[in-house]
């Protein structure tokens, strides 16, 4: 996991994780999203370093969801989303 989350932060470079106004595309862990985290990324962020399947989460701010993923499948751009590794 480390690995993976070292090279996705590579690709986009460290100082900009997580990434703003993008998603990652599919890979969503049920139930999703998981509404209510709060109004801030880290909640969300935290959230996946707590569940062992989680390699990334993607946020939405304006409802304030939450989506882990399982996989770092390809990021797009997304207005209103931050997504980004377990751990950056």
């Amino acid at each position: 996991t480390f690995l993976k989350d070292s090279i996705i932060c590579f690709s986009f470079g460290s100082d900009s994780c997580p990434f703003v106004d993008r998603d990652f595309l599919g890979g969503d862990i049920p139930p999703v999203p998981r509404p209510g985290i709060g109004p801030d990324v880290t909640a969300c962020q935290e959230l996946c370093q707590s569940e062992p399947a989680c390699v990334a989460f993607t946020y939405q701010q304006s409802s304030f969801s939450c989506w882990l993923k399982s996989t770092q499948n390809p990021i797009s751009v997304l207005a209103g989303y931050t997504s980004g590794p377990k751990y950056c």
